[in-house]
């Protein structure tokens, strides 16, 4: 999987494909994405619970970031030096065994853009498949240049997705009952992040990318 808006440094897609093919219980592995800066973006997350969406609405990751808790989503925390097992990459550049894909019946078509790699991750490991992330395979990524094209457009379906996997994948009866408070700060987050992109998106400037390496 691999979005229009990287590129892939020299040499990234053997490192994760001799991976694959040294570890065979391993389903999937996501490279280091790279702003186009050069620093690395924040790509890896823990599966959304009602709980640990809860806590980035409210704030509480960001007052406590690398918490157990409160930070178990955004995982602020994550040591992005180091190879490890994690749950949800940002599917941007994620390779993924092609077994893995064709047995799990590939995306799931109620995620149109958004969450279908999270949905495709958290199938994957319930299905018994590892995913690692290795820091060496290096990708430049552009985050949100294509989804920014129609951006508040994008933040609703993208709130819209992630209320659509919280209910598909809650283990508990309740998510209705839960959802009776999830569903209103959803729906605020979304209208400040549309209201902040109105005010600021016109004194941005797009960023370039960084003079090619190797």
């Amino acid at each position: 999987l691999l979005n229009p808006d990287t590129r892939v440094e020299p040499g990234a897609l053997d490192i994760m494909a001799e991976y694959l093919d040294r570890h065979p219980d391993v389903g999937a592995v996501a490279p280091r994405l790279l702003n186009p800066d050069g620093s690395t973006q924040l790509s890896i997350r823990g599966f959304p619970t009602v709980g640990s969406v809860l806590c980035e609405l409210l704030g509480l990751s960001r007052l406590f970031p690398g918490h157990q808790v409160f930070d178990r989503w955004r995982l602020r925390g994550f040591n992005y030096e180091q190879e490890a097992e994690v749950e949800q990459p940002m599917a941007s550049c994620l390779l993924v065994r092609r077994q893995v894909v064709l047995k799990l019946g590939g995306f799931d078509e109620r995620f149109p853009i958004f969450y279908n790699d999270v949905d495709l991750s958290f199938r994957m490991r319930r299905a018994g498949w590892r995913t690692v992330y290795l820091p060496n395979a290096r990708v430049y990524h552009r985050l949100g240049a294509s989804t920014g094209q129609v951006k508040v457009k994008m933040v609703w379906e993208a709130h819209r997705s992630l209320f659509r996997f919280l209910e598909l994948h809650d283990p508990s009866r309740l998510f209705w009952l839960k959802a009776v408070i999830l569903l209103p700060l959803l729906e605020l987050a979304a209208l400040v992040r549309v209201l902040f992109y109105r005010l600021a998106h016109q004194v941005l400037r797009p960023a370039t990318w960084p003079e090619a390496s190797g």
